[in-house]
């Protein structure tokens, strides 16, 4: 019998500054559903963080009710794990629970023993819970955001996945090639713990990376072009964010996987790219004919692009000599009527005539300018700053107590490895 899905991931649905950028995200996930619709497929899998956050507004959660409503009206079943954005602990219901006790999908959760032991369960109908769930002979699992926690979760994993066979995992969580980079990628996983894994399964479904990649059982890295059959080879892959998060992602490649197998059990998957606004960040070098170069820049890159109009920009301006960031930005609004528009003058001219701070500068001011800073050179800048915000609102539950104490653990060793090597030099 053969079995066809659509793998997405990190849709982030209530992202957004205003209420374009809000409905950018709700278009990426329609035309997702759209092409899911469009070929049949029988699963819709979402690998992680279908919301942005935990409390969405009812505008967004009436779309997202309206998209999963037309995907079991085509006879396409979701089938949805929550990441690090979405998830609720300590028992309490989330928006991806509602989508399963009400619209028809399938949220898939480990549970825990009062041994404290990671159970994964067949999925109840009745009672709308379980961690796995045979579809035409496939036995999807779901592993969720595991965190510092993964290997207690791959251990009790294998052995149900020794158990079936047609086995397919949604996993939120990166996948690194070696100890180094798990140190400076929060949520990622060592290849070596996943290669595993992956010989327990036919397809393992990734999430929280917001850049598409595959992986091989051989622990091979590819970025998969569009509408080519992946080699068999591979077996993990990350669809990526569809919709830019921010301005530092505009040149990562992002989509969604169609997959299907035939009756013998033969496997394709072909990358798509996903609908997504336009967003350029531009570095460029203060020299003759700059405004002419800049515009010449940006219209290459909305190329790739070419969905949407009002594109994002953001213009770096180096070198040296005096810079008119007024006047390329009246240039740059009245060419690309931009959405945002940011333009910085990076040149040694401009550095040199800022204004020192006031003598009245208060405490807060300088320990907020100190974190900015310190946030903007450390890789893991995103992950620590809203785990700042949680802790500056009284949010945070023991479980990411636990995360925060293994992030600390990473700056640590990260500022000893450059302790080493500023020793070297």
């Amino acid at each position: 019998m053969g079995f066809s899905f659509v793998h997405c991931s990190d849709i982030h649905l209530g992202k957004g500054e205003d209420e374009r950028r809000v409905q950018d995200f709700i278009d990426s996930f329609e035309d997702i559903v759209k092409a899911a619709v469009d070929e049949k497929v029988d699963a819709f899998l979402i690998a992680g963080d279908l919301f942005d956050m935990k409390n969405i507004s009812p505008p967004v959660m009436v779309e997202t009710t309206d998209l999963v409503r037309h995907l079991v009206s085509n006879g396409i079943i979701p089938v949805l794990i929550e990441g690090n954005h979405d998830r609720m602990i300590n028992g309490s219901s989330s928006w991806s629970d509602y989508l399963s006790e009400v619209e028809g999908a399938i949220t898939l959760k480990p549970s825990l023993s009062k041994a404290n032991e990671v159970l994964f369960e067949e999925w109840s109908s009745e009672k709308k819970t379980g961690s796995y769930v045979n579809l035409k002979g496939y036995n999807i699992y779901g592993a969720g955001y595991p965190g510092f926690r993964y290997k207690k979760y791959f251990s009790s994993l294998r052995y149900y996945l020794e158990k079936t066979k047609n086995n397919i995992l949604l996993l939120h969580a990166g996948c690194v090639r070696n100890e180094q980079e798990y140190l400076h990628v929060l949520g990622a996983i060592p290849l070596e713990d996943l290669l595993p894994i992956f010989k327990e399964t036919v397809y393992t479904a990734l999430g929280h990376i917001h850049s598409a990649y595959c992986v091989s059982e051989r622990g091979d890295f590819y970025h998969p072009q569009e509408h080519m059959d992946i080699p068999l080879q591979f077996k993990a892959f990350n669809p990526g964010a569809p919709e830019t998060l921010n301005i530092s992602e505009a040149n990562y490649k992002k989509g969604f996987f169609v997959v299907s197998f035939d009756d013998a059990g033969n496997r394709k998957v072909e990358f798509r790219r996903s609908r997504r606004r336009s967003v350029v960040d531009l570095k460029i070098e203060n020299q003759k004919h700059l405004l002419d170069r800049i515009t010449m820049e940006i219209e290459d890159s909305l190329k790739k692009f070419s969905l949407k109009n009002n594109p994002i920009l953001r213009v770096n301006i180096t070198g040296s000599g005096e810079v008119d960031q007024e006047a390329i930005k009246n240039f740059l609004e009245e060419r690309f009527s931009p959405l945002r528009l940011e333009i910085n003058d990076l040149t040694p001219f401009n550095l040199e005539r800022e204004e020192m701070p006031s003598e009245d500068i208060s405490v807060d001011d300088v320990e907020r300018e100190v974190l900015k800073r310190l946030l903007r050179e450390n890789s893991l800048a995103s992950q620590l700053y809203s785990f700042i915000l949680d802790m500056k609102e009284g949010t945070i539950d023991i479980e990411r107590e636990e995360e925060i104490e293994g992030i600390v653990e990473r700056l640590l060793v990260k500022g000893k490895d450059e302790d080493k090597e500023d020793i070297a030099e």
